[in-house]
């Protein structure tokens, strides 16, 4: 590309001279779709793009035949089919990405279903951002988690050929919402659920559901961990005991080993249901003819082959037997913090992330053991303030 880039009057030009003119002239750079010359206040590199396109349009021989450009809704279409394939298990099951990108792609589809790729610019971008803020239900985090998908699907597309890098590059330069310095709320902290709680649900709960989320909070695995696991996936041939899920969070990101530890607690609570197959399941609820009261079963999936709960049937089971008992709703995750908070604060925040399977340092395991972080800290350097202080 021959010719200069430059500012002038807060706009960029570009100044070349195109083949078959005679002298050079001055052009305003324009954003895909505009014909108004981009301000100074826009990143130089999409200024030299602007240059290349006007570049490579007066340069380049005309093609000879046209390309038809996507829509903004057939690039959508043509992400969500290809999470379906991409987002899943080992054993082939979809991740709960697959159900988040269309929404997260609503907004876009709403405002540019039918406008074809090329035309979108950042400001466009910047105006489906604003529109997800204005719904009104969303917190800053979630709002960025939506346009952070949005940005994967411009990155997919380009790798597709759908679209090409000059376009990529102008609509994934959107920057996240920085904390508190928006008018939307800020996700609050998950809070572990009091054992008193956990009792009173236990009590007029399923036996078997109820040893579940006794297990589950003594071991502090995850939801999922605990739905899911078997007899056969649990080594009891020394102690503790060691859970190995087939599938884990994390196994996705090369991190082969997870191995959730089982007390003597957990264990006494586990040889009750001994046998093959998934420890807790609904089936078993079902099969012992459980009755604990008028409208108490309407929770328990009965649908014909459910053999174990999952973490929305087990969410929505743990909903109902709150309001049973009469006391605040909680969700499942919520135990995984008690677990979190109670071993940090008696063993330190290492032994908790260890336990956890959490593979990225201490900051993770912060956001769920936060409660006693003052605990950590005063059994900690208790002796050194007495000595010094």
């Amino acid at each position: 590309m021959k010719g200069t880039v430059y500012v002038n009057n807060g706009k960029w030009y570009y100044m070349v001279r195109f083949p078959g003119e005679l002298k050079r002239k001055a052009r305003p750079l324009c954003a895909p779709g505009h014909d108004r010359a981009m301000s100074a206040d826009r990143p130089r590199e999409l200024a030299v793009q602007a240059a290349w396109r006007m570049w490579e349009a007066h340069a380049k021989p005309p093609a000879s035949t046209s390309v038809r450009v996507p829509t903004v809704e057939e690039v959508c279409a043509a992400y969500c089919e290809h999470a379906k394939t991409y987002y899943r298990r080992e054993d082939g099951t979809p991740t709960s990405e697959v159900d988040s990108i269309p929404l997260s792609l609503r907004a876009l589809r709403d405002m540019f279903g039918d406008v074809p790729v090329t035309a979108l610019t950042h400001a466009d971008m910047v105006r489906v951002r604003d529109a997800i803020v204005s719904w009104g239900t969303c917190s800053r985090t979630t709002v960025n988690f939506y346009m952070a998908r949005t940005m994967r699907m411009w990155k997919w597309a380009l790798d597709a050929g759908l679209i090409n890098v000059t376009v990529k590059t102008e609509l994934t330069q959107v920057q996240p919402l920085k904390p508190n310095r928006t008018t939307l709320r800020e996700p609050g902290r998950v809070l572990s659920v009091p054992d008193d709680d956990i009792k009173a649900v236990c009590r007029v709960s399923p036996p078997n559901f109820a040893d579940m989320v006794r297990v589950h909070r003594l071991t502090g695995m995850r939801p999922e961990e605990v739905c899911a696991m078997t007899w056969e996936e649990i080594d009891r041939s020394s102690t503790p005991w060691v859970y190995l899920p087939s599938w884990h969070k994390n196994k996705w990101r090369r991190r082969e080993v997870r191995a959730v530890l089982i007390g003597p607690k957990a264990r006494r609570i586990l040889s009750r249901w001994k046998g093959e197959g998934f420890v807790f399941s609904p089936l078993k609820i079902i099969e012992a003819g459980f009755r604990g009261g008028r409208g108490q079963n309407a929770s328990i999936p009965t649908k014909r082959g459910i053999a174990n709960w999952t973490t929305e049937t087990y969410c929505t089971a743990l909903k109902a037997y709150c309001r049973r008992s009469g006391v605040a709703i909680w969700t499942p995750n919520r135990v995984r913090h008690s677990f979190a908070t109670d071993v940090r604060r008696r063993f330190g925040i290492a032994i908790a992330g260890c336990l956890l399977g959490h593979s990225s340092g201490m900051r993770v395991t912060e956001g769920y053991s936060h409660e006693s972080a003052v605990d950590e800290i005063v059994r900690t350097g208790r002796a050194a303030i007495e000595e010094i202080g």
